[in-house]
Order: C-alpha cells, then sequence, then structure tokens
C-alpha cells in the first residue's frame, strides 16, 4: 500500500491485499485467488481534473466499464452517504447479475480536492454482511 495517496483499515473487514496494478488495489476474502461467490473490494486512486469532479459521472464511468466487461444491471440506487471523514462523496448501490451470479456492487467516490478514490465492494452471497463489512472499510479512508 506504500504507493497509495490514501489509508484504509482493512483489519475488521477480513479482506486482504490481492493484486495491485498501476492505482488499482483489490482486496479479496483472506487475500486469496476469487471464485464465482467470493465477494471482494476494490479500490481505484485517481488523480482528478477538475479539481472538484461530478463524483456521480465517475461511478457512472465506472459502472459502463463494468458493463462492458458483462456485469447486467437490474437496478440503481444512490444512497443518502455524501460526506465520508470529511471528504464528498458519492454513492451507489448496484443490483445485478456477474456472470449468472446475483451480485450487489456498492460504489463509492471520495473526493479530497486534488484526488479521488473511487471503492467497489462486490457482493455475490451474503449481501447484507458484506455490505456492511464494505461500507466499514470505506468508512475508515483518509487522504496521505
Amino acid at each position: 500500500m506504500e504507493a497509495a495517496f490514501f489509508s484504509v483499515d482493512v483489519e475488521k473487514s477480513g479482506f486482504k491485499l490481492f493484486f495491485r496494478s498501476n492505482e488499482i488495489f483489490h482486496f479479496t476474502e483472506n487475500g486469496e485467488y476469487p471464485n464465482d461467490t467470493s465477494s471482494s473490494y476494490i479500490i481505484n486512486q485517481i488523480l482528478v481534473d477538475p479539481t472538484n469532479p461530478n463524483l456521480k459521472l465517475v461511478v457512472d464511468h465506472i459502472i459502463n466499464s463494468s458493463i462492458e466487461k458483462g456485469f447486467k444491471v437490474i437496478s440503481r440506487k444512490q444512497t443518502s452517504k455524501n460526506i465520508i471523514n470529511g471528504y464528498d462523496c458519492f454513492q451507489e448501490m448496484v443490483y445485478g447479475e456477474s456472470e449468472g451470479v446475483e451480485t450487489r456492487i456498492i460504489f463509492t467516490a471520495i473526493n479530497d480536492g486534488r484526488r479521488a478514490v473511487v471503492t467497489m465492494g462486490s457482493a455475490k452471497e451474503n449481501f447484507k454482511e458484506n455490505i456492511k463489512k464494505f461500507n466499514e472499510t470505506t468508512s475508515s479512508l483518509k487522504f496521505n
């Protein structure tokens, strides 16, 4: 995580760093290779331009990218969360299907004015429990 411009506490969640590539940090259950029913948590750090981006558009772009990779959106619901640790945020729950498996993904974009972090918590089982873990992890996020 030394390349990250943010910190996040995954200790309580059970998710461990599985993979890092450029600006993406992919956490899986116990840091193991994900299977068809695994839940995972991905963090994507980005520099933003302009300095105060439309976070909904950032989330829309990532959802559209997921659709291009085969994720089928059934419905979307914006949450009421708009601040995390004093940072502006936008959060949306997406109900869908991935590889024939019911999937719920909670997308959260957080902006500190210069940079943004987008988290994607993808649950394929134990939805309530996993979404709670994702939100607890995202709520611990702080920019360095």
